[in-house]
């Protein structure tokens, strides 16, 4: 039995293995929250329709609605502009140079 063996289970090393379950327990969690972030979304939509089509609450529908999408769009702009501030900083710098 070689070191590597003797570390984890057959060629893979046991740190290697508990990272790469660390990072598959991460990924299918972000699917979950994606998953149930679209239902409640979706079922939001079909609140605000169905507000709509009856003439419940007249303007404000309309308002509160728009509101709501224009802060999700500023929540996701505001996201990817600072999250990709240090990339957009390195592809300036190589640009420059």
């Amino acid at each position: 039995m070689d070191n590597q063996e003797a570390q984890g289970f057959g060629e893979r090393p046991l740190h290697r293995q508990a990272f790469n379950e660390a990072i598959g327990a991460l990924e299918r969690r972000k699917d979950r929250l994606v998953k149930r972030q679209a239902e409640l979304e979706t079922i939001g939509l079909f609140i605000f329709i169905g507000l709509k089509q009856m003439h419940i609450g007249g303007q404000i529908v309309d308002y509160a609605f728009t509101a709501i999408v224009a802060g999700a769009a500023i929540a996701f702009a505001l996201a990817v502009g600072l999250g990709g501030r240090e990339v957009a900083a390195r592809k300036l710098n190589e640009l420059i140079k």
